[in-house]
């Protein structure tokens, strides 16, 4: 019951609200006992200077680089490799559930 209580508290304190995502929301029963856990918060500043919107421009899944939207997208549809399929199948899945992320392909960067 006391979890549930702070969950509701979480969702409706109005000292963390974002005008982008709205409220908090709290969809594991276990987050307040683990934020007591943290000992490394990384950051890179986002946010003084840039609205803070990131970016993806590149990034590194089993050794290998993927550097634009055209080798991620041949990674998960034309690959023979199932290794490197679930690889990247993998950390798209955790980078979108694990943040909150907004796809959006300009096809003119290209």
């Amino acid at each position: 019951m006391v979890k549930i209580g702070q969950a509701s508290l979480i969702s409706k304190d109005v000292t963390i609200y974002d005008r982008e995502t709205g409220f908090s929301i709290c969809r594991n029963s276990d987050l307040i006992e683990e934020m007591g856990q943290v000992e490394f918060i990384f950051s890179d500043k986002t946010g003084t200077l840039t609205c803070n919107v990131m970016e993806f421009k590149q990034c590194t899944i089993n050794g290998k680089i993927y550097a634009s939207y055209e080798e991620i997208k041949r990674g998960l549809t034309q690959t023979d490799d199932e290794q490197e399929f679930m690889y990247l199948f993998n950390f798209f899945k955790l980078l979108a559930v694990c943040h909150t992320v907004v796809i959006d392909y300009d096809p003119e960067t290209e």
